[in-house]
This record gives C-alpha cells, sequence and structure tokens, in this order.
C-alpha cells in the first residue's frame, strides 16, 4: 500500500452495479462473477479518471454475510476470483486494495460477541486476501471501534498494510458512540496506514468531523463521503453532480483529509472532476503529541501524568476512578488480576473520566485486557518480559509506560 500526498481512491461500486441492473435480495458476489465486464468497464473508468487505487468488490465476502445468503463456504472462491477481475481491470495501473465490510456484530456488553470470534471472521478473510495478492486492504464502514480493531488485527496477523474508516451520523458518531478523533489515536497505534470516514454523508457534512479527527493524526485522514443524498427508487442515483461534489471535496481538504474518493452515488465523472480541483499537496501532521483513548473520547499523554494509586477492576471501579480524578489523578492505575477484571475493565470503560493505564503480573490477562479495551490503553506491568510489552504495543497499539 502506497499512499501519495494527495491519494485518490474510487468511488461508488454497489450505486453503479444498481444503476448497471444488479437486482435486490441477490448475492453480489456472485452476480458480479456472472456479469464480469460490468465491473471490469466500471473500474477501468475509475483508473482513466484518476483513481490510484480501486477497491475489489469483496465488501461482503466474509463468511458471516456469505452464510446468511447460502454461501459460506466460498469465502475462498469469491474474494480470490473478484481480486483477480479488479487486477485485471486496472491492468497494473493502480493498486488493488480488499475490502472487508463490518461484521453487524456487537461485543459486550452491547452485543454477544466477542473480540477473539470477530478476529476469527476477518482473519479467514484476511488470508485469502493475502494470498490473493491484494496491495492493502479497507477496513471501512465501520459502526463500532470493536469491529475495526478486530479487523485490524486480522490484517496485522497475516502483513497486510491497511486503512480503515468509520461511518458516523450527523452528530459524528458511530452506532456505538465512536468520534473519529477515538478512532484515529486507536488505530494509528495499531498500525494503520490511514483513517477516516466514508459513506454518512454529502462531503460538507464531514468537515467538522475531519477537523476534529486530523488534529490527533499521525496518518493520512480518509475522506470517502456519498454523493449527497439518494434520489428516490432503487436507481442508485444521488442529488450531486460531480462538480458539487468535487467542489465541496475541497472543504474536506482543507480540513486536513489527503485520501479522498466516493461513496454511494459517486461516479467515475466526481472521481475526474475531483482529480482536476486538486492543485496542490494536502495538509500533514508531523509527529502530534501521544494520546490515549477510549470509544468516543481522547486523552493527551503527557511523560509525567500523575497516577492513580492502584484501582482494581472490580464492582466499584467506576466509584474508585471518580474518587482518584478528584484527588488529582491524571491517568488511572487500573489492575487486571482474573477474568472478572477483564469483564469489569469492559462494563465500565465506558464511563471513566481519565484514560487507562493497565497493570498486573499476569501477562495473558493482560493481552486479554488490551483485547477487549476498545481504546487505547497505557501499559505499567512489573515482572511482563519485554517480548510480551513489545507485542501489546505492535498489536494492539498499547503505550507502555515505565
Amino acid at each position: 500500500m502506497q499512499l501519495t500526498n494527495p491519494f485518490i481512491l474510487d468511488g461508488a461500486t454497489g450505486s453503479n452495479l444498481i444503476k448497471a441492473g444488479m437486482p435486490s435480495g441477490i448475492c453480489v458476489e456472485e452476480w458480479i462473477l456472472e456479469h464480469p465486464e460490468i465491473l471490469t468497464d466500471l473500474q477501468r473508468r475509475y483508473v482513466q479518471a484518476g483513481s490510484q487505487a480501486v477497491l475489489a468488490p469483496t465488501f461482503g465476502a466474509n463468511r458471516k454475510k456469505l452464510s446468511e445468503l447460502g454461501y459460506g463456504d466460498k469465502v475462498e472462491f469469491f474474494n480470490e476470483a473478484l481480486v483477480a477481475l479488479s487486477k485485471k481491470a486496472v491492468e497494473g495501473k493502480a493498486q488493488v486494495f480488499g475490502d472487508m465490510s463490518p461484521s453487524g456484530e456487537f461485543v459486550f456488553p452491547i452485543g454477544e460477541a466477542t473480540m477473539e470470534s470477530l478476529v476469527a471472521l476477518y482473519e479467514e478473510q484476511a488470508h485469502v486476501l493475502a494470498k490473493a495478492g491484494v496491495d492493502g486492504v479497507v477496513i471501512e464502514t465501520q459502526m463500532n471501534l470493536a469491529d475495526a480493531r478486530a479487523a485490524a488485527i486480522a490484517c496485522k496477523k497475516h502483513q497486510l498494510p491497511f486503512m480503515v474508516s468509520i461511518t458516523v451520523d450527523q452528530k459524528g458518531r458511530t452506532l456505538s458512540g465512536c468520534d473519529l478523533p477515538s478512532a484515529v489515536v486507536t488505530l494509528q497505534a495499531m498500525g494503520a496506514q490511514a483513517v477516516g470516514l466514508n459513506c454518512s454523508m454529502g462531503p460538507a457534512g464531514m468537515v467538522n468531523a475531519v477537523t476534529e479527527g486530523f488534529r490527533v493524526a499521525k496518518v493520512p485522514i480518509i475522506a470517502k463521503p456519498n454523493a449527497g443524498l439518494p434520489l428516490e427508487g432503487q436507481t442508485g442515483a444521488y442529488d450531486m453532480t460531480s462538480d458539487q461534489f468535487a467542489d465541496q471535496m475541497m472543504l474536506l481538504i482543507d480540513a486536513g483529509a489527503s485520501v479522498v474518493g466516493g461513496c454511494c452515488g459517486t461516479t467515475p465523472e466526481h472521481i475526474a472532476q475531483l482529480k482536476k480541483k486538486i492543485r496542490r499537496g494536502c495538509p500533514e501532521r508531523n509527529s502530534p503529541r501521544e494520546y490515549l483513548a477510549r470509544e468516543g473520547k481522547v486523552f493527551p499523554f503527557f511523560s509525567r501524568m500523575a497516577l492513580s494509586n492502584v484501582i482494581r477492576a472490580d464492582e466499584n471501579l467506576a466509584d474508585n476512578a471518580m474518587e482518584a480524578m478528584e484527588n488529582g489523578a491524571a491517568l488511572l492505575l487500573v489492575e487486571i488480576v482474573d477474568e472478572e477484571s477483564v469483564e469489569n475493565l469492559i462494563l465500565y470503560s465506558s464511563s471513566l473520566m481519565l484514560p487507562v493505564c493497565l497493570t498486573g503480573g499476569d501477562a495473558g490477562l493482560l493481552e486479554k485486557a488490551l483485547l477487549s479495551y476498545q481504546g487505547r490503553a497505557a501499559v505499567l506491568a512489573e515482572g511482563i518480559g519485554k517480548a510480551e510489552l513489545d507485542g501489546y504495543t505492535k498489536v494492539y497499539g498499547a503505550l507502555h509506560i515505565s
């Protein structure tokens, strides 16, 4: 995955397939392979318009999504065939990225999924995408941080470079309350090469969120909005012209976006106009301060932050954390001692008003806590080996402090 400044992605796939006659309620992956010329023509036109990468149509090609349509045994077949089709379309003139969708699942305490099950779901698809030879993966339209983190871990296991985009409402939040700054802080620490927004709304509606995300970013910010609002009927058409779309995309570039493209309703014409409008490089962030995060909130990190006394992750965690804050602590030192500690951390983390630094003497429990914590935590652990601590940093993006 090689990203220039700016870097132009492609536009919509699904809405253009609908325009070309794809019916609703079918297996999209199968339909594309039955009508390969429609996809290859579309992606060739994106490359001609200026796209430096196209997304192979593997968005729903994971076992869960395919099983819902009776194709759960075709994960490998569909991913390999669709990547090959996109490679044929671009003829080496653009990069081909795999595309990963949200699972639709939620983890405890909202839902019944586990982080382990989500990682396994994404890892199966990541394995096939790596074997198919994609240049990287776009983990997109993510509606909660757990999904995004699970997919990121899966890509890292297969040494796939990846970028992540979430989709938010008009208040700048996902379904689970994640905002772009907390996604940026968490996912860039995990190794994402770019983080940002897709779908959601038209370009102008993304400006505030992109501005806030840019302030904490060390990596490029993605902006891949819709072409406004859909027109009536199942036509795949949206209400923004290519000129209107390109003009508003300049607002996002000025706000800090540098990986740009289009989502629902955009066409090769929208990308062509976008390329014409971009006359300069985009703003860049150079090594801003470190941050910690939980889903929906970021915390600046300073090397001499006042640590609380050790607070055990039990049923009194929230109350004890509030007391520590009132006593002047700026960083909560939370001890993980057993499986119940991990569950309590998950249960109460959304109510904690301070960033979290995990501690404990069991490497396995600490790792489980880091996997389950939706955000970026620090780690301060005596008796844990350097290899484990380095692993926490590389895999989960944890900040090791001493």
